[in-house]
Order: C-alpha cells, then sequence, then structure tokens
C-alpha cells in the first residue's frame, strides 16, 4: 500500500485557509495524502479527525519547541505556512535541528506585498524574513498577496462596507488618490491549490487584484454596490496624523486607527503580477466582481 504523503498546513481556520481546505475536499487528487490541520493559540478548531484529516492541538506557532514537536510526530513532505509569515522564522530554526540533515520539507509560504513598502518600519521586518527563507535548502515557493478581502470574517473590506451600510458616508485621509490592488481571497486559494498539486512550481510570486485602482475609487465601487449615493468626509492629511498621535498616547483607549495606516494610504500599493500569470495562468477577479460578492454573502448588509 502506498504511504501516504503528509502536507502540513498552518491557518486553516483563516478566511483562506478554509477556502483551501473546502477546495481540497472536494479534489480526487488528494486520496494519498493526508492532512495535519494545526492552528496557533487561542484559534477555534475548524474539523474533527479523520483519515484525510489529522486535526492538532492548538500549539504556539512562534516557538520553535513547537515546530520541532510537529516536524518530528508527522514528518511532513510538505509545509504550508498560511497563518503568519513571522511563523518561517521559528519553523527554519526547527527544521535546521532535525537529526536528519536531508529531511528538507517542501514550503509553501504565504508572506505580503508589504515587503515593497517605502516605511522601512513596516517593511523592513519582512524582508528579513524574507532573506532567511531565500537561504533556505529545500524548496520554496513563496506568494506576496497584497490587501486580501471577500468576506465578513477579513479584516478589511468588510469594516468599509459595514460602516457605510449604517452610517452612509466614509472618512478619507488625505486626498484619497494612493493606488491599491486588493486581491479577492479565493483568488489566493486557488494558487495555494495549484501549489500543492503541482510540486515542481517553485519561487516568488506577487499576487495582487486585477486592476489598481485609488483608495477614492475603490469606495466609489463599494457605494455604489450597497447603492448609496456616494459620500465622503475628507479629513487633511497632517489632521489624521495629529489625531492619530494624540490617540496612540491615551490611556485606557484602543486607537482605531494608527500613524503608520494614516501614512500608509498616501502610498501607492500597486504590484505587477506578470510572472504570477505567466506561470500559473493567474487571472484575478475585478475589485468591482469581488466587492458584489462579498456584499451578496454578507447578508446582513443588504443594500438599504
Amino acid at each position: 500500500m502506498k504511504e501516504k504523503t503528509n502536507i502540513l498546513i498552518t491557518g486553516a481556520s483563516g478566511l483562506t485557509g478554509q477556502h483551501l481546505i473546502s477546495k481540497i475536499c472536494k479534489s480526487s487528487c488528494y486520496s494519498d495524502k493526508q492532512l495535519i490541520l494545526t492552528m496557533h493559540l487561542n484559534r477555534p478548531r475548524i474539523a474533527k479527525n479523520t483519515d484525510a484529516f489529522k486535526l492538532t492541538n492548538p500549539v504556539d506557532l512562534t516557538c520553535i519547541s513547537s515546530w520541532t514537536k510537529l516536524l518530528e510526530e508527522y514528518l511532513p513532505n510538505t509545509i504550508v505556512v498560511l497563518s503568519n509569515i513571522r511563523h518561517s522564522r521559528p519553523l527554519l530554526s526547527a527544521i535546521s535541528l532535525i537529526r536528519d540533515s536531508s529531511y528538507l520539507p517542501r514550503l509553501i509560504i504565504v508572506g505580503t506585498t508589504g515587503v515593497f513598502s517605502s516605511y522601512k518600519s513596516y517593511s523592513d521586518e519582512y524582508k528579513l524574513i524574507e532573506t532567511k527563507i531565500s537561504s533556505y535548502k529545500g524548496d520554496v515557493l513563496l506568494l506576496r498577496p497584497s490587501m486580501i478581502y471577500g468576506s465578513s470574517r477579513d479584516k478589511n473590506m468588510h469594516k468599509v462596507i459595514a460602516f457605510v451600510n449604517k452610517w452612509g458616508f466614509f472618512i478619507v485621509f488625505g486626498s484619497g488618490t494612493g493606488l491599491v490592488q486588493p486581491v479577492y481571497y479565493k483568488d489566493l486559494s486557488w494558487l495555494l491549490f495549484q501549489s500543492l498539486l503541482h510540486p515542481s512550481l517553485n519561487g516568488t510570486f506577487n499576487v495582487p487584484g486585477k486592476y489598481a485602482i485609488t483608495y477614492h475609487e475603490m469606495l466609489q465601487i463599494i457605494f455604489h454596490a450597497l447603492n448609496k449615493p456616494f459620500r465622503i468626509m475628507k479629513v487633511p492629511l497632517f489632521a489624521a496624523k495629529h489625531i492619530a498621535l494624540l490617540l496612540s498616547h491615551a490611556p485606557c483607549i484602543k486607537p482605531p486607527f494608527s500613524l503608520e495606516q494614516v501614512e500608509r494610504t498616501q502610498e501607492d500599493k500597486i504590484f505587477s503580477y506578470h510572472t504570477t500569470q505567466a506561470v500559473f495562468h493567474y487571472n484575478p477577479t475585478s475589485f468591482a466582481d469581488g466587492i458584489k460578492l462579498q456584499i451578496i454573502s454578507e447578508h446582513n448588509y443588504v443594500p438599504l
């Protein structure tokens, strides 16, 4: 009987992770593979142990010893780090501690286009992590998605949709002319699925949305999808920065936004995906189509 291939997936309880697991469950290509789903501490369980799935107890993925225990117990052939690119650092350290120096599992890591940010306080950590990943002697596939959206479980567009649907306006810092290129979560999930199906695919790939649009245009699309008149309140950049600084020093208050977030709204976040398109035949969803799908899926946000 053919020995099963073990695939360890972290972040399986997240937005993209759950859709990836759903795609895998519907595929006939994984009958000889066992998926090991690992959640970080305080993450909800999403499945029960089955012949195809092995669900571990929540572990501290920032800890080298946790990774060492997982590697020694399951010896996964492929490891998908979907939880957080920062978790790849203790993972790489744990791999180096395995007695068998020939053990070099294939790594599929989800990073971020934040590595390209001109704000060093934001990008420097990601650059250091990518440098460490590049020194790994085994096969690595690194996907860099831009801002991920598409469900009430995302941390970005869901909040904007909720605010606009409730109050009928939105606040813009500065001119709103900064370019953005959000990626629909199912597009990232599709790339991960293809990466698992084709072990020979390795390298680094940007994963943005279909088109670059201004922040102003992005809001117009959301208002239109909600059938609401376009109303925005512009806050001058200097005032927004001042407010952010004051809130950051206020005791017992969790600031709704940080100085870095205010500054980065002025930064163009546009990325080429020619290589991703050529290698994966990547054809991402436009923001206009993706946000409509999100609004339809969120039953609480039926246009008023």
